[in-house]
């Protein structure tokens, strides 16, 4: 065997495993791709949280509320009544029971005398004889006018006293209308209501 052959023989290559330069990028770019993924989802749910914080601190507006009447709105008209209980509170109950007194209306009241059984209401005051209330039942009370017109009390949805209806008068002296210093409403009603305007049944 001649030199050359033999070195040619015995010649080592270098000898580069297959494919080994494109798996080393691929597993390259799989870990960019992985790190990638993890860093949105990682953003994302922090950007979650962050928004669900916020809204947990936030107060919710309070829900508006329609204000009640406890007067009359005006003195062109109105009703008031509602269901007083079955029985007084305090027994024996007073000589007079104030059941309403309107402060808008001056002088305008609905009075009880439960040992006489007379309801008195309205201005001028009207008298309804023999009204049985706080008789161990419930009774429906009402009471309406319009300026210029009449005024009627219903009791139990029976019309129990009918008259004009006339606002009271300013004092000569003082140029005032007495009534009322604050409007007031018996607790002796379960419910009540007020509304605008003459309501006859």
């Amino acid at each position: 065997m001649t030199k050359k052959k033999w070195k040619e023989y015995t010649k080592i290559e270098e000898i580069t495993p297959p494919h080994s330069e494109h798996t080393f990028h691929l597993h390259w770019f799989y870990v960019v791709i992985v790190v990638i993924v993890i860093s949105s989802l990682t953003f994302s749910y922090f950007h979650w949280f962050e928004a669900k914080v916020e809204s947990l601190n936030e107060i919710p507006p309070a829900p508006h509320k329609e204000e009640k009447l406890v007067d009359f709105p005006n003195t062109e008209a109105g009703t008031f009544g509602g269901i007083l209980k079955a029985t007084y509170g305090k027994q024996p109950p007073e000589e007079v029971l104030v059941l309403f007194a309107s402060v808008k209306i001056p002088g305008l009241t609905i009075l009880y005398y439960p040992y006489q059984r007379q309801l008195v209401a309205g201005t001028p005051q009207m008298v309804a004889e023999d009204v049985a209330l706080f008789d161990g039942r419930e009774h429906e009370l009402y009471y309406t006018f319009k300026n210029g017109d009449k005024q009627i009390l219903y009791c139990d949805q029976k019309p129990i006293a009918i008259s004009k209806f006339v606002l009271p008068e300013k004092n000569l002296l003082s140029g005032m209308v007495i009534g009322a210093e604050e409007n007031f409403i018996s607790p002796a009603f379960e419910m009540i209501e007020i509304i605008p305007r003459f309501q006859e049944s």
